[in-house]
């Protein structure tokens, strides 16, 4: 298995933009009119996957991986900063999000049976990763091996959600709030914030989450950067019988509604859009 990070810098003048690939002898390879810079991690031969970049400019960065790794861009190569595949086997790291260079956050699972898995929230401190022990016994487990996530706004405002339990963390304690059953998350302000779960999607403005108006099947992310742009991805795979069906919708704010701005499918019923990531206010 081979196991590399690609770059493009073809994104709003020259901002770097990253993905992440894992895969057999015959890789497929991310095209399109520019070309992506393959970089090989060093000191690790071998990985399950990455599943989550995290750029904090275009020389330092993160990703966290399955295996239970967590790896840093110095601007120049990516490595292993921190190996927690021996001390939690089976653990895998899947999300990330950073309010400072020195204030990182990571979550992870590990599959215990019967649908359930062992919840794991890591934090960095500007020098080291640590495992978060002291949480809620609803923040203990999870429900799903890929919808959790979490926003670090600040050391005392980072929100949490296991897939069932929404929970946020003032520096000292954690508070749950409603609504359950959300997925994903994205903040511009902690005034402003999203949450997507399931068909729905909701807006924190400081004070409650409310629900908003709009239309899906399936929403598996939302991706804001000011009080009034945010965009919403989903659909559903297919199967030998029906091509997956694809949904991207974008907040209106005047309408204070989601519009539908691209429904469609997909030839291959194995895609489905699964994240989505806003490079400014508008695009």
């Amino acid at each position: 298995m081979r196991n590399r990070i690609l770059r493009t810098t073809a994104v709003l003048a020259a901002a770097a933009a990253w993905t992440a690939v894992s895969c057999e002898e015959s890789p497929v390879e991310p095209s399109g009119p520019v070309p992506w810079d393959h970089y090989p991690i060093k000191g690790l031969k071998e990985l399950k996957s990455v599943g989550d970049v995290y750029m904090l400019s275009a020389g330092d960065g993160w990703a966290a991986t399955y295996g239970g790794y967590i790896l840093r861009f110095d601007g120049t190569d990516w490595r292993v900063h921190t190996d927690f595949s021996k001390l939690y086997e089976g653990v895998d790291i899947t999300r990330l999000s950073f309010c400072a260079p020195d204030e990182g956050w990571a979550l992870g699972h590990r599959f215990r049976g019967s649908n359930e898995f062992e919840f794991y929230i890591f934090r960095y401190d500007g020098l080291e990763w640590k495992r978060v022990t002291a949480v809620p016994d609803e923040l203990e487990r999870c429900y799903s091996f890929r919808g959790y996530d979490v926003a670090a706004l600040a050391p005392d405002d980072v929100w949490v959600t296991n897939s069932y339990f929404l929970f946020r963390f003032d520096g000292v304690a954690w508070k749950k709030y409603e609504p359950n059953y959300v997925s994903y998350l994205s903040f511009s302000s902690p005034s402003n914030g999203w949450a997507a779960g399931s068909d729905m999607v909701y807006r924190w403005d400081g004070a409650a989450w409310e629900i908003t108006g709009g239309y899906f099947s399936y929403v598996s992310d939302v991706d804001c950067r000011s009080g009034e742009s945010a965009w919403a991805v989903g659909g559903f795979p297919g199967d030998p019988e029906s091509p997956s069906h694809y949904e991207i919708s974008r907040w209106d704010e005047t309408k204070q509604f989601w519009e539908k701005y691209l429904d469609g499918v997909f030839k291959d019923q194995r895609f489905v859009l699964d994240r989505v990531h806003l490079a400014s206010p508008t695009d």
